[in-house]
């Protein structure tokens, strides 16, 4: 094992890749700048148009929150973190297709995702039922297994048949629409069962996740049997999660399930504390990153101290705290580093030092990879972005770090990165 002295988390990074990660990371240490990031692109679609302003943004910030467009680009990156020690969780990047041929599309670009992942370290795909689902229907599902309440107790879902669909008040069209969502999410499913990838449905804005939590349950009632396959995401920025957490170990253990989680703090804080005051209803998000990070460490507690073999977490996280309290969880409960179930996740070009230091020490770690059309990938790379700019001081170590491997390589004349 290196110590933290020698680790080199950007010693596969060509000299090119290494410039721009100093130029986006620069960009970043100003949040002013980045708060503008919307403007600034709206500014250069009128100017040089959005094909330019997309060729771009793909090869500049593209570059080191994305693995690019295509499948090769994808690959080439997975190559990389293969060196590393890293594994990945590809998310194809797909929302706001509106087609049944567009949705049956992003299908068979996920399916393709879980082949390339296969043949890689700790192997996952990541999947927004946005992507294969058509919106409309799936805001309508949230409200109606909304007022049913809890998932775990009276899943609208747990009859699939036409007849017991319509009983939740459903339009045959939107019985349809069900079906079709089903028929994409278990293709997905038998595809990463039979291939040994982990399939981590993403959480998504609270308009959508009650209807996601119920399609998640019934997949894990089909494929969670003997040991996951198939992950939820629980946002601890939300201030049912706690309670999510439990009712959720508690249905699975009643039903002899394994347990799937992938735990992340949340994604969508500024949209849902927006959409609260705007339509005036009680925030569901905590009033504080304190308390948020409160559930996150007492969910990751529950979730590790009831361990299983068979069960898959995946700890999302770029803070310390929780990376210390999973690794002493790790070793009370005599989990195994590697291939014990539980792996750690941090975005692509964040954290990077992290997740060298993690692999270093024995323990399964993914980057969190997306790829695909940069059009659609756009909203994403704002957001990491703007999330980058929010942790100036950790901006400032990933600058350092970059700047090490520089004055590393200097010292070699015919250093290869390969």
């Amino acid at each position: 094992q290196r110590t933290v002295t020698t680790l080199r988390p950007f010693r596969y990074n060509t000299t090119s890749e290494l410039v721009n990660t100093l130029v986006i990371s620069s960009f970043c240490a100003f949040p002013w700048l980045v708060k503008r990031t919307n403007l600034l692109l709206e500014t250069s679609i009128k100017l040089i148009g959005a094909e330019a302003t997309c060729f771009y943004l793909d090869k500049t910030a593209g570059k080191v929150f994305s693995a690019g467009e295509t499948n090769e680009d994808l690959q080439r990156v997975l190559t990389r973190l293969s060196k590393q020690q890293l594994g990945a969780i590809i998310d194809y990047c797909a929302e706001g297709e509106t087609t049944e041929e567009g949705l049956d599309k992003n299908t068979r670009a996920i399916i393709d995702s879980v082949k390339t992942a296969a043949a890689h370290k700790y192997p996952a795909v990541a999947v927004k039922l946005t992507a294969i689902s058509n919106t409309a229907v799936l805001a309508r599902l949230n409200e109606v297994q909304k007022a049913a309440g809890s998932v775990y107790r009276n899943n609208m879902f747990q009859n699939l048949s036409k007849e017991g669909l319509l009983e939740f008040g459903l339009s045959l069209w939107e019985v349809e629409q069900v079906h079709r969502v089903f028929e994409r999410a278990r293709l997905i499913a038998r595809h990463c069962s039979s291939l040994g990838v982990d399939m981590m449905i993403d959480a998504e804005q609270t308009f959508y996740q009650y209807a996601i939590d119920a399609v998640v349950t019934v997949l894990q009632r089909e494929f969670n049997s003997n040991h996951a396959v198939v992950s939820n995401t629980i946002q601890c920025y939300l201030k049912d999660s706690v309670q999510k957490t439990t009712d959720y170990i508690e249905y699975s253990n009643t039903h002899n399930l394994a347990t799937g989680i992938k735990l992340v703090r949340g994604a969508y804080l500024n949209e849902e504390k927006d959409l609260a005051a705007f339509m005036k209803y009680e925030s569901p998000i905590w009033s504080s990153k304190s308390m948020s990070d409160h559930a996150y460490d007492e969910n990751l507690k529950k979730l590790l101290y009831s361990y299983q073999v068979g069960n898959k977490l995946c700890v999302a996280t770029h803070n310390e705290q929780s990376v210390s309290i999973a690794q002493e969880a790790i070793e009370q409960m005599k989990i195994d580093r590697k291939y014990g179930g539980v792996t750690f996740g941090q975005l692509l070009g964040m954290k990077a030092m992290m997740s060298e230091s993690l692999a270093s020490s024995g323990f399964a770690t993914q980057k969190y990879v997306p790829y695909g059309p940069v059009q659609k990938l756009m909203p994403y790379l704002v957001r990491r972005a703007a999330e980058q700019s929010e942790v100036v001081k950790e901006i400032h170590a990933q600058v350092r770090q970059v700047l090490d491997e520089f004055k590393l390589r200097s010292k070699s004349v015919y250093y290869s990165p390969n």
